[in-house]
């Protein structure tokens, strides 16, 4: 659709909206565009001229570049099945995991997720968002040896745990910026759900092969998944946002005619120059950063409302709950009491999971963010709420046998809502708010505080249980994803169908 001119004034008057969109407007200026060229590029980004871009090339590097998170997922739902093998409940063949144990199996993966999240940025930065992607196939592959050696040898699982951690940290943040990065405005949130979504592969792999190979071939068989990647994300190319901010036009460009599939990429090309060209940028390595950070709290507004918006994402997400379902999902099952196979519940929750983030992907550039984060926190506190009653009448005796297949169905709903809303959009959310000067520490910081408080939860999981009891458990999650959905109503902005330099343009506006 080519836009008409009632559109290119309103564009007009939102680029020349108040001090922040007038310096926007400057950059174009600067590298000697008038507001006619302006007007032009911003929307051409936003209706391309139907036949002359191909997307089929963003979807395959988008889908390759994910292939790190199948990587991560796998990891994450690897604990699922192992551990109770690990601690003896279903195998005699091995030296048990005491439950303090257990609880450092599952909690060093976000501890070295977080250390892995803070220095991506700055890695992303200097060498570019694929070499640092096809870097972490390197930790992968030594975490899954390490784990196929290890099961009479507790630090031996630990170590790789905590060294996977690593590559799940520094891929959720640089996937999502690399696909947000490489797509057009009009699939930019389809492009940005693939991080979940193949997360949710990953956890469904781990939760398939957990219930049909023994532990050691589930850790070859997962090692399988880093070596797919180096062999096919080789051949994508490097993010053009990058390549441009490095002063490489002519290796943006071609990477642009290859994702857009068209030759002439000019308009697009200049708005990245003028990107590129916004002051006080900020690194993890640059001069006097911490003072930079603390600053950025006051001075620029759109980076500081960003990184709160996000952060605040970010600590609702884990406070959610999802990593302790994901890390427990069986030991939930043999709790309740099911007659069904924990295993098999187990794998019906990752297909559910995978199901609702595709769902996700085809309905968040329709019906936008917020909707999607809402129904997503409120349905969570709902299934919550319904899962500390039927564990509350369980603990006091009550006969719940013709009942027991209310976990599975309020796990796979609980699954379903989280993978449509918090799931896959605070991920993109990141690169989507952030502005492009502050992603490299901003990213790196607010995905920190997601793993931080991925490690408390799953750390306190299994005291929470042991001391609050399975009912009060569920019950201070309802809470928690109650409280969720308030920060998504009153604070969270829309930002489906909005450019980069729109969004920004509205946070420096808002109050």
């Amino acid at each position: 659709m080519v836009p008409n001119q009632t559109n290119n004034i309103d564009l007009m008057r939102s680029v020349e909206d108040k001090n922040a969109n007038k310096q926007f407007v400057e950059k174009y200026r600067d590298l000697d565009m008038d507001m006619t060229e302006i007007t032009t590029s911003a929307e051409w980004l936003q209706y391309p001229e139907e036949g002359k871009t191909k997307r089929w090339p963003q979807y395959l590097a988008a889908c390759l570049a994910t292939l790190v998170p199948v990587c991560g997922g796998s990891v994450m739902g690897w604990s699922s099945p192992a551990l109770p093998y690990l601690q003896d409940h279903l195998n005699h063949t091995v030296d048990h995991l005491t439950e303090t144990e257990a609880s450092w199996v599952g909690s060093l993966l976000p501890v070295g997720a977080l250390l892995g999240a803070l220095p991506s940025g700055y890695l992303a930065n200097k060498v570019g968002r694929k070499t640092t992607l096809l870097g972490l196939a390197g930790p992968y592959l030594v975490g899954w040896a390490l784990l196929a050696v290890g099961n009479k040898h507790v630090p031996l699982i630990l170590a790789a745990r905590l060294i996977a951690g690593l590559a799940l940290g520094a891929g959720s943040v640089i996937a999502p910026i690399y696909n947000e990065e490489i797509a057009e405005v009009s699939i930019r949130g389809a492009l940005g759900v693939y991080y979940d979504l193949m997360v949710g592969v990953g956890v469904l792999w781990s939760y398939i092969a957990g219930a049909y190979l023994p532990y050691f071939w589930l850790a070859v068989a997962s090692a399988v998944l880093p070596l797919l990647f180096l062999a096919s994300f080789t051949w994508m190319p490097e993010s053009p946002v990058y390549l441009v901010a490095r002063g490489r036009d002519a290796e943006a460009e071609r990477a642009l005619r290859w994702l857009r599939g068209m030759g002439d990429v000019r308009e697009e090309l200049k708005l990245l120059k003028v990107a590129a060209t916004g002051g006080g940028a900020m690194t993890w390595g640059s001069p006097g950063l911490w003072g930079k950070v603390c600053e950025a709290f006051i001075d620029p507004p759109p980076a500081v409302k960003a990184v709160k918006i996000v952060a605040g994402l970010m600590v609702c997400r884990p406070l959610s709950g999802i990593n302790v379902i994901l890390f427990y999902t069986v030991t939930i099952f043999q709790e309740s009491g099911s007659s069904l196979s924990p295993f098999l519940s187990t794998v019906l929750v990752g297909v559910f999971q995978v199901v609702a983030t595709l769902v996700s992907g085809l309905m968040v550039d329709q019906v936008g963010r917020r909707v999607l984060l809402l129904f997503s926190d409120v349905t969570m506190a709902l299934c919550y709420a319904l899962l500390a009653l039927y564990f509350y009448f369980k603990e006091q005796g009550a006969a719940l046998g013709a009942n027991q297949w209310v976990p599975l169905l309020l796990l796979i709903t609980y699954i379903t809502a989280f993978n449509l809303g918090f799931g896959p959009i605070p991920w993109f959310m990141v690169a989507e708010l952030v502005p492009q000067d502050a992603k490299g520490w901003a990213g790196g910081l607010a995905v920190a505080v997601n793993w931080t408080l991925v490690f408390v939860v799953t750390k306190v999981f299994s005291s929470m249980l042991r001391h609050l009891g399975t009912a009060a458990t569920f019950g201070v999650f309802c809470v928690t994803c109650s409280l969720g959905s308030m920060f998504v109503a009153l604070v969270v902005p829309e930002t489906r169908g909005k450019s980069r330099e729109e969004i920004q343009g509205e946070l420096a506006n808002s109050h």
